[in-house]
């Protein structure tokens, strides 16, 4: 219960990395040893993505990258840095100046210049150690201010997928889906087209499968118009569907079961007034139903178990349908690198 630092600072960061401790004082903020001597100087507006070795920090409306020794590593001139995405020594960097983007690599090293937009693709993760998607701003009179995507090797700055899809998935078993002039397809990391753009959607690759939309019929919308509908089915890596599309949009599921995890994914059914699927369960790799479309809810299956939704409750349930945690919670939150779940139960 000693006193260690004085109850004198104006502010503190939560996050703390080995034995620097960011506090402010005097309106700027610096670094502390755990013993209270000062380690880096009470001059910076404002600080953030600390490591062990290095830290970001903002001096008179800029951002630069330093090391607690006091070495500047990357001047404070630009608007935005996202310093080792995932704070991993071999991530890379993201700098932002006058919205547009430069990567670094793991070395620190800039690869490109600032030639790719500071919006909707910026500080992508890393993909299979050394991609990350980036994109650029098209502007036409028919096509004004639109994103084209492609794919980065952060390490030498090549693009080995150029910007030119309206959307990208993440690189998965050799292949990423890609979607082109309102279609989506299948290409490789050398952007060769290997399944064909024909599908309505598309999601990743898991477990040698990937679940993709047809165009199914119209249906009487709500404007009294035929409004069109898809159907959903899985293909295999040659394009040729192992489950047929049968299944209803899945919108309104979960965002992270778009596939097979664990021999199981989880697909839905609709009620008749109704498009999208509502009620989800589980389908084994023929498409027969091996747990019930019960749930309004149905995340994968992560260790034997998923998390499931019913009458706004959550709970768990075993590959057989067995219920293993009772839905009586409100809410949930995971923590993927401890493999748990976190409920909430208001």
């Amino acid at each position: 219960g000693d006193i260690c630092i004085s109850c004198v600072y104006e502010d503190v960061h939560g996050t703390v990395c080995a034995d620097y401790l960011p506090f402010k004082r005097n309106g700027k903020w610096g670094f502390l040893s755990r013993d209270e001597h000062t380690v880096v100087q009470f001059k910076y507006d404002d600080v953030y993505r600390f490591t062990d070795s290095t830290f970001v920090a903002n001096l008179n409306g800029k951002c630069g990258l330093f090391t607690y020794t006091g070495k500047c590593i990357l001047e404070p001139k630009y608007d935005r840095i996202a310093y080792k995405v995932l704070n991993k020594k071999e991530d890379p960097s993201y700098v932002v100046l006058n919205d547009k983007l430069a990567v670094l690599n793991s070395r620190n090293e800039f690869v490109t210049d600032f030639a790719y937009s500071a919006g909707r693709a910026s500080f992508s993760l890393p993909q299979d150690g050394k991609y990350v998607e980036v994109s650029k701003v098209v502007s036409s009179k028919w096509d004004y201010n639109k994103h084209r995507y492609g794919l980065l090797n952060y390490e030498t700055g090549d693009l080995v997928i150029p910007c030119e899809y309206e959307s990208l998935g993440d690189l998965s078993e050799g292949l990423l889906y890609a979607e082109k002039d309102d279609r989506y397809g299948y290409i490789d990391v050398n952007n060769k087209v290997i399944i064909p753009f024909k599908y309505e959607d598309a999601e990743d690759f898991s477990e040698g499968l990937a679940r993709v939309a047809v165009h199914g019929g119209y249906y009487n919308s709500i404007f009294g118009e035929a409004a069109p509908y898809s159907l959903y089915g899985f293909i295999d890596k040659t394009g040729k569907f192992v489950i047929p599309p049968t299944f209803p949009d899945p919108t309104l599921n979960a965002y992270d079961s778009d596939g097979f995890y664990e021999g199981l994914a989880a697909m839905g059914r609709r009620p008749d007034d109704n498009i999208l699927a509502h009620y989800f369960g589980y389908i084994d790799v023929t498409g027969k139903y091996v747990i019930a479309p019960i749930y309004d809810k149905a995340h994968r299956f992560m260790h034997g178990v998923a998390l499931v939704c019913k009458n706004k409750k959550y709970g768990c349930i075993d590959k057989s349908g067995n219920v293993v945690v009772d839905l009586i919670y409100d809410d949930y939150e995971y923590r993927a690198e401890k493999d748990t779940v976190i409920v909430l139960e208001k």
